[in-house]
């Protein structure tokens, strides 16, 4: 490490002590990088596997979490449910609660659809990769950084969510929940010969002959 008395220094060796070092940024290593990242996503565990070995020498026999890690995490709860000021509301909230195991994310995602959650965290290491996979939620959290709490008080998304499973079925309450929307068809002459004996097959299947003649009159007239 070289030590420089900044006052001593003309402008250009100034300019020089506060240059960094060229990136080795060429199109050959980005293209490798694209290609290790496309693998993991393609591949998951199994290429994380691989490229440990390739680049470190190392035989991983597994990167899921073992049930030690499982009961660790569950220990680790309840010591810090024991410091909450109303630990026994909490306490008794964890008699509900699930540590559930997955062999996969697919099957996690799954299970997460099916159960229809108010909040859920997604701490991966790309959670928005993973965003596609969530088809019913209250509201999301993606990455280390975005607790619940955010969500509740100050991240800007609305705390009114659905509960007790309603997620797969209803959304959140919105400023959109308190708008009215009004729709709107224009129908050309051509549009009407495409669709309108649809309309009439459909209106005559439920006997409203008078449906089905709105749109027979306007198509005979147009003929």
């Amino acid at each position: 490490m070289k030590t420089l008395d900044w006052a001593r220094l003309s402008a250009d060796e100034r300019a020089a002590a506060l240059a960094r070092p060229p990136s080795n940024s060429s199109e050959e290593r980005i293209a490798a990088v694209q290609r290790i990242l496309a693998q993991v996503r393609a591949d998951g565990d199994t290429a994380l596997r691989a490229l440990t070995r390739r680049f470190d020498n190392v035989e991983r026999d597994a990167l899921e979490a073992t049930t030690a890690e499982f009961d660790a995490a569950e220990a680790e709860v309840r010591a810090q449910v024991a410091r909450l000021p109303r630990e026994a509301i909490a306490t008794k909230a964890l008699d509900f609660a699930r540590l559930i195991v997955v062999p996969t994310l697919d099957e996690a995602f799954a299970l997460s659809n099916a159960y229809g959650p108010e909040h859920l965290i997604v701490q991966l290491r790309e959670p928005r990769d993973w965003l596609a996979k969530i088809t019913c939620a209250g509201s999301i959290f993606l990455g280390d950084y975005a607790p619940e709490s955010l969500g509740d008080y100050c991240s800007g998304t609305n705390h009114v969510l659905p509960t007790g499973g309603a997620a797969r079925a209803w959304s959140g309450v919105s400023v959109a929940s308190f708008q009215r929307s009004i729709s709107v068809q224009q129908v050309s002459r051509e549009g009407l010969r495409a669709i309108g004996p649809c309309a009439v097959t459909m209106a005559r299947a439920e006997s409203l002959e008078a449906h089905a003649q709105a749109v027979v009159q306007r198509l005979e007239a147009s003929a």
